[in-house]
């Protein structure tokens, strides 16, 4: 007979955290099936439309269709998506709102489920410390939300090559939207993981409000903070608040929440480098300041974690 499960180091990885796995399998047994079916359908199918689109596309321009027909349908598709960057804007903004809150309802329930149903004495009983307690809800959470993006990644993928292959670009301009996109991603990525922290900071620390409370409050925060971080830090490395071709710098904030799609709506700005430069600088910062607030808030959780477990 084996003995008792020695504590995980710290250095182990945060994949054989106990707490992660038992997390992550508590949310995927929880959410529904049929929604979460229907959502990742969705946007696969759209994305894979938008995919077929980019073949034909290929093909049209190669010469490759010899019917006219054929060649003049997608001349009238593009056009079609051409004018659809806002409505593709909306659907990835609203995907990646979605994400978030859903990201903070699951952070805020992981830590008020165990106080609900009085397992956390228990847990804390385990060899595990409080310290990766917090470590592995966090985890739990974050393994989570990114099986829930796979849908919404290949959307993301398509409307990003069907913006550089509808229109004509200058290779500045491509480079350009290839580093906002880029950033785009990672600012997702970073502002999930600062959810996920926010909600376990607020559920340790909250005794009377419910998990949709914190997560509401979690949620504005985190709005806050990604538009502070726009005005405070992002807008003055930019060119200038608005250039020649109508630019709105504030579109950058709202862009740079998702997708980058929203700069799409202003092509002609990326054949300026300075644009270019700006989002080579407010990469760095972004990742540092990202980094660094949920980096507090997973210190503050470990905090309320060892000082509930010591009451």
């Amino acid at each position: 007979m084996s003995g008792p499960r020695a504590p995980i180091t710290r250095g182990e990885s945060s994949r054989q955290n106990p707490v992660a796995q038992a997390e992550l399998a508590h949310l995927e047994r929880s959410t529904r099936r049929s929604a979460r079916l229907f959502t990742r359908g969705f946007a696969l199918a759209l994305g894979v439309s938008l995919l077929l689109g980019l073949g034909l596309g290929l093909m049209a321009r190669s010469g490759s269709l010899t019917s006219v027909n054929l060649r003049e349908n997608y001349l009238f598709f593009r056009e079609v998506l051409r004018h659809a960057n806002t409505a593709l804007t909306l659907m990835l903004l609203l995907g990646h709102i979605v994400l978030m809150w859903e990201t903070l309802l699951a952070a805020a329930d992981s830590i008020t489920r165990e106080k609900r149903a009085g397992t956390w004495d228990t847990l804390v009983l385990t060899p595990l410390t409080a310290w990766q307690i917090a470590d592995g809800k966090w985890w739990g959470v974050q393994a989570y939300i990114y099986r829930q993006q796979t849908g919404l990644i290949v959307l993301r993928v398509a409307t990003f090559l069907w913006l550089i292959l509808s229109s004509p670009h200058e290779t500045m301009g491509v480079v350009a939207l290839l580093v906002a996109f880029t950033l785009a991603l990672a600012i997702m990525a970073l502002n999930l993981a600062l959810a996920a922290a926010l909600g376990l900071v607020a559920s340790f620390a909250s005794r009377i409000l419910s998990p949709v409370a914190i997560a509401l409050c979690g949620y504005v925060t985190s709005i806050l903070v990604h538009f502070g971080a726009h005005l405070l830090l992002f807008q003055p490395l930019l060119p200038g608040p608005r250039d020649a071709t109508g630019f709105a710098a504030s579109a950058m904030a709202v862009a740079l929440l998702d997708g980058g799609t929203l700069l799409s709506t202003h092509l002609a700005s990326f054949s300026d480098s300075r644009y270019l430069f700006a989002l080579l600088r407010i990469l760095p910062v972004s990742v540092i300041l990202y980094a660094g607030l949920t980096g507090v808030c997973l210190l503050l959780a470990r905090w309320h974690a060892m000082r509930h477990s010591a009451t």
